[in-house]
């Protein structure tokens, strides 16, 4: 389904479930999940989780959460974000400002050198990056209400 190289081990099933029960070592963690209606799963969202999440990385290794958000003052992928930053990542936000229906990339232990190039992308990245800017999880109180 993901047309993904066949060296990379795709597990699909409810993620979260085989993290708790497996005793692998991770270097990456991609999440990937929605529910109908376009929003993450509650149990994707959760300091829980999060902190099933790094039991299970190794220490280098990072966190990648894809969220849908409506707009700038959709607080979904802030609170994911805080959620995460609870759990003790550092939580950066890779956004398109001003940008309606969008994805949020939210990244746990990523390098603060890590950019997304507009002058000199490489080839695999397309046109549609073009805008995205890394900044860190707006303050705020986590709100236990959001994808409740």
């Amino acid at each position: 389904y993901f047309k993904l190289p066949d060296e990379l081990d795709c597990r699909i099933e409810d993620g979260l479930a085989y993290l708790q029960g497996t005793d692998r070592v991770f270097d990456a963690v991609a999440i990937d999940a929605f529910t109908s209606d376009g929003t993450v799963p509650a149990k994707f969202s959760t300091q829980s989780c999060f902190q099933t999440v790094k039991s299970v990385l190794s220490p280098a290794g990072i966190v990648v959460e894809n969220v849908i958000v409506t707009g700038d003052c959709d607080p979904r992928a802030d609170h994911i974000a805080r959620e995460m930053q609870a759990a003790g990542f550092e939580a950066s936000l890779f956004d398109w400002p001003r940008r309606t229906y969008r994805n949020v990339l939210i990244a746990g232990n990523v390098a603060d050198d890590v950019r997304v190039s507009v002058q000199r992308k490489p080839v695999f990245v397309k046109d549609e990056m073009r805008g995205i800017s890394r900044r860190r999880p707006k303050k705020g109180l986590v709100d236990r209400s959001i994808n409740a």
